[in-house]
């Protein structure tokens, strides 16, 4: 059985860290380390994880001297890292039970590398389930449609990560992936839903119209060329829209 590190970071998260953590420790896949890294929280979310780590060694709490924000905490996760494989995950998310497991079978099976999964959006205004299709996404398949890979349904080797790091820019994830499939690596969709994220009020993920923005900086910085950025600004706008994200 090969050692899955999961990568948490967490920012005065107290109203929804309980049950992340939980959903991780509570995995039918059992080879864990479960990395949190405490992000200069305020509120009670330090003693909770503390609570957590009397009855559960495989949590190893990292803690920032300061507020430095959700990328440095996730790449100081990455190289605390002890396990062969990396899974994300954050405070406002939960994982089915068999998320690990099943994505290691199909990693055993299908002998590749990394992979993902759909994922359940849930909020006060509408609930629904994010999809891609099933199979292979090398560099061009990731750029076509925007970002496929939901960060909490991701589990990759390590190694295909080797020094790339998150950036502190807007859809920091999107980039690590885009910067990890440009070596020639490609990702897996398992077609399965094993997780469920909660959108907050006014959180930065739920304000679709940044999102569009943010998106297409990144076209802009892999394109270098306006008329393609803007090409596939359009596909992905339509494409949105079309799976009723």
């Amino acid at each position: 059985m090969e050692k899955i590190s999961v990568i948490l970071p967490v920012f005065n998260s107290e109203k929804s860290l309980k049950e992340s953590i939980k959903s991780v420790l509570n995995q039918t896949y059992s080879d864990i380390e479960l990395i949190i890294i405490d992000d200069g929280s305020t509120d009670y979310s330090v003693k909770l994880i503390n609570q957590f780590m009397i009855n559960d060694p495989r949590i190893n709490l990292l803690i920032n001297k300061r507020n430095m924000g959700v990328s440095f905490s996730r790449n100081r996760g990455i190289e605390n890292a002890t396990g062969r494989y990396i899974a994300f995950i954050d405070a406002d998310d939960k994982w089915d039970t068999d998320k690990l497991e099943n994505q290691m079978n199909y990693i055993i099976k299908n002998k590749v590398q990394w992979v993902f999964s759909n994922y359940r959006y849930i909020s006060q205004k509408k609930n629904y389930v994010v999809s891609r299709n099933s199979g292979k996404y090398d560099y061009q398949a990731m750029l076509a449609n925007g970002n496929p890979i939901g960060l909490l349904t991701c589990l990759i080797n390590i190694q295909l990560i080797g020094e790339t790091r998150f950036k502190n820019k807007h859809h920091e994830d999107y980039i690590f992936w885009l910067e990890i499939a440009k070596k020639g690596y490609c990702a897996f969709n398992t077609g399965d839903t094993l997780a469920t994220y909660s959108a907050l009020i006014n959180g930065i993920s739920s304000n679709k119209l940044k999102s569009f923005f943010w998106t297409f900086n990144v076209y802009l910085h892999e394109c270098k060329n306006l008329k393609e950025a803007i090409k596939l600004q359009i596909n992905y706008v339509k494409n949105y829209f079309v799976r009723k994200e």
